[in-house]
């Protein structure tokens, strides 16, 4: 992961709502959804799972917003102490090839006062080929961490795209939602009138009844 990727990644991180998230209800096997709240399952709904593994994806999301920082915080630091290794390794191959030139020109005399030196010198020349090659087996290690964080972050960053095109999804489902909520408010209040009108109807055509049946009576007497 490039240092923009990365950079890009934490002003994302640092817009989001402040976490941590969680997880409220897990187990239940429905859309399982992830929350800012506190830890005894209060706050708002952030986003909703529509399918499944519903409980492992909201868990998942909802580590994300702490993990992704930390991760990216560990990958910078241990590209420092990668730097920092190299440095010494070139240090180290410096002091090398300083003592193995000295050896070379006492060795060349071999009869001369510094023989001794230079006995010394080969220890130290020796004693340093071995602190380097283990240098060298750490920077491989730390090289080997750096791509596996590097991968979880990739990992993480498609999880956070993720999230956010189901965000929009959920927004535009919401507002489907209200429309036939609207919908429904305006059948409800014009079948409201309509039951009035009915009720208004059917007195009337009683009251027509009760005057026709007056109106029959009076001509029988």
């Amino acid at each position: 992961m490039t240092k923009d990727e990365r950079e890009r990644l934490k002003a994302l991180a640092k817009a989001a709502m402040p976490g941590p998230w969680y997880q409220p209800q897990p187990g239940t096997g429905t859309a399982a959804c992830v929350c800012i709240t506190d830890a005894g399952g209060t706050g708002a709904v952030l986003v909703k799972v529509r399918r499944p593994p519903f409980d492992e994806t909201a868990a998942f999301i909802a580590a994300a917003r702490t993990a992704v920082p930390e991760l990216i915080a560990e990958v910078e630091q241990m590209e420092s102490e990668l730097h920092r290794c190299a440095q010494i390794e070139a240090t180290q191959l410096a002091t090398i090839n300083r003592i193995q030139d000295e050896f070379d020109t006492f060795r060349d005399n071999a009869d001369s006062p510094g023989a001794a030196f230079v006995k010394a010198l080969d220890f130290q020349c020796r004693h340093h080929a071995n602190r380097c090659e283990e240098l060298e087996a750490e920077i491989e290690r730390l090289q080997q961490r750096v791509a596996r964080f590097e991968a979880e972050e990739r990992a993480l960053a498609a999880l956070v795209r993720r999230a956010g095109k189901m965000t929009e999804e959920n927004a535009e489902l919401k507002r489907k939602l209200s429309q036939v909520e609207e919908k429904r408010d305006t059948y409800r209040i014009c079948s409201i009138n309509q039951r009035e009108e009915n009720t208004t109807l059917r007195a009337r055509v009683e009251g027509l009844e009760q005057a026709l049946a007056e109106c029959e009576a009076s001509k029988e007497t």
